[in-house]
C-alpha cells in the first residue's frame, strides 16, 4: 500500500493511480450505449402496456400517453444518438446540449407512471396521491443528480418502469402477472439483443464518419484536380503562345504566320479576295546591333514593332520572323486595283518605320526596305508568298535601300542565281577555293618592294580567278565575310612565313584588311588577334576603313592599341572618302594613312584633286604619319606624287596583283637585283 497515494504499487514501484475521469467517462458512454440500444424496445412495450390497460383506462388518454410516449422515446434515441456519434468523432457535448436528454430523462419517469394515475382502481386517495408524487420526486431527483458536471442522464431511463411495479407490488393489483412477464420479456430481448443492437449502432456511426469523411477527401481531391487542370490548362496557353509568337515583341513568330496566312489565303481563294505580303528588313541593323549592343538592338526592334501595331491594327496581320525582319499581311477589301493598294502600302510601312529613333543617348535614323508579293497573284500558298516577297526585299536592298519593290517573275530568276550562287560560296569556304593575292607597295624612288596588300580572290576550277568585286557584296549579305577573312588571313600569314624564311627586306611589311565587324563589340577581334599573334607582328599593318570606325570610336580606339601594343602599324585605308577623316587623325591611334585612288586618277588633269592630295600628304607628315597612294596606273601620276613627297605607292604601274608564287618570285628578283647594284 502506498501511504501517499493510498493506492497499490505497480510492478515497478510505481503507485497506481485511478483515472476517476476516465471512469466517469466509460461508465456514462456505455450508459448511452445501454440507452440507444434499449430504446427501440420501448415503443414495444409501451403498446404492450396499453393493450393490457385498454379495458381498465380512459382510452382517449391512454392513447395520448401511447402517442406521446412514443415521440419522447424517438426524440431521446435521437439526442443520445448524437451524443455518440460526438464522442466517436473526439467531440463531446456542450453543457446545454446535455440538458435535453436530463430533461427527457424526467419527463420519462412521469409518464411512466401516467397509466396507474388513470388506472380504475379501489386504491384510496392518499394511495392516488402517492403514486403521483413517487415518480415526481424521483424524476426531480435524478434531474439534480444527473445534472450537467456528471452527464450520467442515462441512469434515469431504468426507471421508467422502477415506479409503476413498485406501485403495483405494494397494492398486489391484478394486472400484476401481466406486467411482470411483460417486463421479463423486455429484460430477456433486452439483453439478448443488446450487443447486436450495439453493434449495429456503432457499426452505423463508424460507417457515417467514414462516409463523411471519405466524402470530405473525395472534394478535396476533386478541388486539387480543378487546380492542377486549371494550371496545365494555364501551362498549355503558355506554350501555345510560346510556340506561335514572338517572346520579344510579342507578335506572331515564322509558325504563327504561316498558320494564319495558310487560312487567310484559303478564305481569300474561296470568295476571291487578295492577301498583299509585306516583307521588311531595317537597313544597316547589324551596325547599330553591333556598335551599341543587344540590349540597344532589343530596344530597336520593340519599338519599330510597336510603331507597326499601332499603324497595322487587326486585322492586319503582324509578324516577326527573327532577327531585323517583319512581316505586314493586310487583305483588302473592295479594291479594284490592288498593285496601287500595294504601293500605298508599301510606302505606308517605310514611312511608319523610317524615322528617327533615340536609344541610349543617340539619335538613330531608322530606314526599312520592303518587298510585297500578292496573294494569290504571286502565290497561292505562305510560304510561296513570303519566298517572293523576301526576293523582292532583295531587289530592294540591291537598288539602294529605303525603299520598296513589288514581286516580278524576274526576281524568281534572280532570288534563284542568288541562292545558287550563295551555296556556291559556301562549297568554295569549305573546299578552300577563296586564295590570298598580293599587289606590291614599292619605294617610287628607288624601286624596291617595301610591303604587299593582301587581296582575296575566288580561284573556282581551272579558269581564271574571280575578283573581289565580284562576290563581295554577296559573300557580306550572306553573313560569311568573317570566315573568309579569316580563312585568307590565315593563308597570308603562312605565305609571309614562307617569304620570311627566304629573306625580306627589313622595311617589309604585309597589309591586312579587317573587315567592318572587327571593330564592333562582338568579340571576333580577338580570333584575328590570336590569329595575327601567330605571325610575325612587326611585318603587319593593319587597314581600317573610315566605316568601320565611326559608329563607336571609343571601342575601336581600344582595339587598334591593343593591336598595336603587339608591334603591328595601323593604317586608315580610304582616307578623305569619309566625312570624318579628320576626327579619326585625332582620335585613333594611327601608324599611316592611305590615299582613296579617287584622288589620285585625275591629279593629273585636275587641279582640285592634286590641291587635296598635296593637302593630306602635308597634314599626314605634320601629324608624323606616313603616306601610300593607291591607283598609280601612270608615270605622270609617280612623278607628281614624288614632288609631293609620297614615294610609298601601290597601283598597276608598279605590279598588279598576283598569287603567292608570283609575288614570292617578284621578291626575289627585286633581291636579286639589289644584291647586284650593291656589289
Amino acid at each position: 500500500m502506498d501511504a501517499a497515494t493510498g493506492g497499490q504499487a505497480g510492478p515497478s514501484g510505481e503507485p497506481i493511480r485511478l483515472d476517476r475521469a476516465a471512469i466517469r467517462r466509460a461508465a456514462r458512454d456505455w450508459a448511452t450505449r445501454f440507452l440507444v440500444a434499449g430504446t427501440p424496445f420501448f415503443p414495444i412495450c409501451t403498446i404492450v402496456f396499453a393493450w393490457m390497460f385498454r379495458d381498465h383506462t380512459n382510452r382517449i388518454l391512454l392513447a395520448s400517453w401511447t402517442v406521446a410516449s412514443l415521440a419522447i422515446a424517438a426524440l431521446n434515441y435521437s439526442v443520445s444518438r448524437k451524443y455518440l456519434t460526438e464522442r466517436a468523432n473526439g467531440g463531446d457535448f456542450h453543457r446545454w446540449e446535455l440538458r435535453q436528454p436530463v430533461g427527457l430523462a424526467a419527463i420519462a419517469l412521469i409518464w411512466g407512471a401516467a397509466p396507474f394515475l388513470l388506472h380504475r382502481t379501489d386504491a384510496n386517495t392518499s394511495a392516488r396521491v402517492a403514486a403521483m408524487f413517487f415518480p415526481m420526486a424521483v424524476s426531480v431527483l435524478i434531474a439534480v443528480m444527473t445534472a450537467p458536471v456528471r452527464r450520467l442522464f442515462a441512469i434515469g431511463m431504468p426507471f421508467l418502469f422502477t415506479p409503476s411495479m413498485l406501485w403495483l407490488v405494494f397494492n398486489h393489483d391484478v394486472v400484476l402477472k401481466r406486467l411482470s412477464f411483460a417486463a421479463a420479456g423486455f429484460g430477456v430481448l433486452l439483453v439478448m439483443l443488446f450487443r447486436t443492437v450495439h453493434g449495429m449502432m456503432t457499426t452505423t456511426v463508424e460507417l457515417g464518419l467514414s462516409n463523411q469523411l471519405l466524402v470530405e477527401e473525395l472534394q478535396s481531391d476533386r478541388l486539387e484536380m480543378h487546380r492542377v487542370n486549371d494550371r496545365l490548362a494555364q501551362a498549355n496557353d503558355r506554350l501555345s503562345e510560346q510556340a506561335t509568337h514572338d517572346s520579344l515583341t510579342g507578335l506572331r513568330n515564322r509558325r504563327g504566320l504561316l498558320e494564319q496566312l495558310d487560312r487567310d489565303l484559303a478564305r481569300a481563294q474561296s470568295t476571291g479576295q487578295q492577301i498583299i505580303v509585306l516583307f521588311c528588313d531595317l537597313d544597316r541593323f547589324k551596325v547599330i546591333n553591333d556598335s551599341l549592343g543587344h540590349g540597344a538592338g532589343d530596344h530597336l526592334l520593340a519599338i519599330v514593332s510597336a510603331r507597326l501595331s499601332a499603324a497595322f491594327a487587326p486585322p492586319h496581320l503582324l509578324a516577326r520572323l527573327g532577327g531585323d525582319e517583319f512581316v505586314v499581311v493586310c487583305a483588302p477589301e473592295g479594291v479594284q486595283d490592288v498593285v496601287a493598294t500595294a504601293r500605298q502600302y508599301g510606302d505606308q510601312v517605310r514611312s511608319t518605320i523610317g524615322s528617327v529613333v533615340e536609344i541610349e543617348g543617340h539619335q538613330l535614323v531608322v530606314t526599312a526596305s520592303v518587298g510585297v508579293a500578292i496573294g494569290p497573284m504571286h502565290g497561292s500558298s505562305s510560304r510561296d508568298l513570303l519566298r517572293h516577297a523576301d526576293a523582292a526585299l532583295l531587289q530592294a536592298k540591291d537598288a539602294g535601300r529605303d525603299r520598296y519593290e513589288i514581286f516580278d517573275d524576274s526576281f524568281r530568276v534572280s532570288l534563284s542565281q542568288r541562292v545558287d550562287e550563295e551555296q556556291s560560296i559556301r562549297r568554295a569556304l569549305d573546299d578552300g577555293e577563296f586564295v590570298p593575292w598580293y599587289q606590291p607597295i614599292v619605294d617610287a624612288r628607288s624601286g624596291d618592294i617595301i610591303g604587299a596588300e593582301l587581296l582575296v580572290r575566288w580561284q573556282n576550277g581551272l579558269g581564271p580567278p574571280r575578283p573581289a568585286a565580284a562576290f563581295i557584296d554577296l559573300v557580306s549579305e550572306s553573313g560569311l565575310v568573317e570566315r573568309m577573312s579569316e580563312c585568307v588571313i590565315e593563308k597570308g600569314l603562312s605565305d609571309l612565313a614562307r617569304w620570311e624564311a627566304d629573306g625580306l627586306p627589313d622595311a617589309f611589311r604585309l597589309s591586312v584588311n579587317l573587315p567592318p565587324r572587327y571593330m564592333s563589340r562582338t568579340g571576333r577581334v580577338h580570333r584575328i588577334a590570336a590569329m595575327l599573334k601567330t605571325g610575325p607582328c612587326h611585318r603587319l599593318t593593319v587597314e581600317v576603313t573610315e566605316s568601320s570606325l565611326v559608329d563607336d570610336l571609343d571601342y575601336a580606339e581600344r582595339v587598334l592599341s591593343d593591336l598595336r601594343s603587339l608591334g603591328m602599324t595601323v593604317a586608315l585605308d580610304d582616307f578623305g572618302t569619309g566625312s570624318a577623316s579628320l576626327t579619326l587623325l585625332q582620335r585613333l591611334p594611327l601608324d599611316c594613312v592611305k590615299i582613296d585612288r579617287s584622288f589620285v586618277s585625275n591629279m593629273a588633269t585636275d587641279e582640285r584633286d592634286r590641291a587635296l592630295v598635296r593637302g593630306f600628304i602635308s597634314l599626314a607628315h605634320d601629324l608624323r604619319l606616313s603616306v601610300t597612294a593607291e591607283g598609280i596606273e601612270s608615270a605622270v601620276q609617280r612623278q607628281l606624287l614624288l614632288q609631293l613627297g609620297c614615294s610609298s605607292q601601290q597601283g598597276y604601274l608598279h605590279g598588279a596583283a598576283m598569287d603567292s608564287d608570283a609575288f614570292g618570285a617578284m621578291i626575289a628578283d627585286r633581291r636579286l637585283v639589289g644584291a647586284r647594284r650593291s656589289a
